[in-house]
């Protein structure tokens, strides 16, 4: 398979992958830097197959005292036999950690992308019927969520990739502006929108975006809502337009 063709838990199985992540190297770092750069449509997997994988520790298991001494007991009773006859304490058999951690991995991987919203890793925000809720993000951006919406982001933000956040419903953003041009990314349905410091409302509903502009400039990408469209995918947006795009 190829890793154009990669899921977040198709990711944190590959050894080259997971070697990448623990400890690097300038050949692999070379190589996943470049891949990231020529695909940036698969950022989110790559982020969150990162996550997985440096959130599982492998922690050494060294036997207690009581195992030490049943341990040196064995070897004092066969000293003569000959050959030891040494005791394997199951605590201390590091290939039941391996593969119990890169189980928990893969499981850990499917509970992601099934239920992103459940996962240890995501910060999650929901209103209810008549409910609207004021959430400050990461970065200092200001957030009002509105009624019966959902809003989820990762808990923890690289400063040199995009600072990204998935809605479900509707909801009025004011965005900062980082020193370093960090890019922010509002995924809303099918629809992309990067934010280039400015404030507007997006209302997705039943399979409709809505996207209203009241400063600065967003740049939508529409690519997946019809990916056979000879349309430009991209539209940039200037204060005061609304632009409306609905599953068709």
């Amino acid at each position: 398979m190829k890793y154009t063709d990669f899921t977040t838990s198709d990711f944190v199985a590959d050894p080259f992958f997971q070697q990448w992540v623990l400890a690097p190297d300038p050949m692999s770092d070379t190589f996943w830097k470049k891949w990231q750069e020529e695909h940036p449509d698969h950022q989110v997997e790559i982020e969150q197959a990162i996550l997985l994988i440096q959130g599982v520790k492998f922690i050494p298991n060294y036997p207690n005292g009581q195992e030490f001494h049943e341990v040196w007991q064995e070897i004092a009773t066969n000293r003569h036999s000959g050959h030891y006859k040494v005791k394997r304490s199951a605590s201390t058999d590091y290939r039941w950690y391996v593969a119990a951690s890169l189980s928990l991995l893969v499981l850990l991987s499917f509970w992601w992308i099934q239920v992103p919203t459940h996962s240890p890793l995501v910060k999650v925000y929901q209103t209810d019927y008549g409910e609207k809720q004021e959430v400050t993000l990461p970065d200092g951006s200001s957030v009002i969520l509105g009624a019966n919406s959902q809003l989820y982001y990762p808990r923890f933000w690289d400063e040199q990739k995009p600072r990204l956040v998935t809605l479900e419903g509707e909801a009025y953003f004011s965005v900062t502006h980082q020193a370093n041009d960090q890019k922010f990314i509002v995924r809303s349905g099918e629809v992309e929108i990067e934010v280039l410091g400015t404030k507007f409302n997006v209302n997705n509903r039943r399979g409709e975006n809505r996207v209203l502009l009241e400063e600065g400039s967003i740049r939508l990408d529409v690519s997946k809502v019809d990916p056979l469209s000879t349309q430009a995918p991209r539209i940039l947006m200037e204060p005061g337009e609304m632009v409306q795009i609905d599953d068709q």
